[in-house]
């Protein structure tokens, strides 16, 4: 159908196939053609591609399925990210973590996968809200912020502090908003607020 141009029917049809799938309980296939669904559709109608994509997560929501939902977020925050819907991402990449801070109850390792989805939310925050030919020095500067992060996760606070003092030897890094975040929390870890 896709082929002939007539994505709306395609995308109809997988729509009719995850309610046919979901009522036979067949979870992972009802997602799988929504996300399929949501690919056909997301150029021209991206609110409606992103509701099938919200749609397809909420399978593995309703049923308490939170151990397989990890490749059906994963597709849903890429896409939306490949479109430049990173409010949405976020959104995926928040519901994820509810799911994945369930099964860190039970299991730690879940617990790292909840950290890597932090870790994005804040190269999110610091990366893809610049626009023009600044975005390039900035996701760099972003990415000094995370690596400083992620000695701050792993308790290497002279760690942390070697990276900021490295990463201000780059040209413009001690005027950008990255160097006030990385300095805020050097800052809040000398007063204790990060131990």
């Amino acid at each position: 159908m896709v082929e002939l141009g007539k994505v709306k029917e395609a995308y109809e049809q997988y729509e009719r196939s995850a309610v046919y799938y979901r009522i036979n309980s067949q979870s992972d296939k009802a997602a799988a053609v929504r996300i399929k669904g949501a690919t056909l559709i997301v150029k021209e109608n991206p609110d409606k591609a992103i509701k099938t994509l919200s749609d397809a997560c909420q399978v593995f929501e309703d049923e308490n399925r939170g151990m397989l939902s990890a490749d059906c977020f994963k597709k849903s925050i890429s896409l939306a990210c490949e479109y430049e819907r990173f409010d949405d991402a976020i959104k995926f990449i928040r519901r994820q973590n509810v799911i994945l801070l369930k099964l860190g109850e039970e299991e730690t390792n879940y617990l790292s996968d909840v950290y890597r989805n932090l870790l994005g939310l804040l190269v999110h925050a610091l990366f893809f809200t610049y626009n023009g030919s600044s975005r390039c020095a900035c996701a760099r500067h972003a990415l000094f912020v995370a690596s400083q992060v992620i000695e701050m996760h792993r308790q290497d606070y002279k760690k942390a502090q070697e990276t900021f003092d490295q990463s201000e030897m780059v040209a413009k890094f001690s005027m950008s908003e990255e160097w006030e975040a990385g300095n805020a929390l050097l800052a809040a870890m000398g007063n204790g607020r990060c131990t």
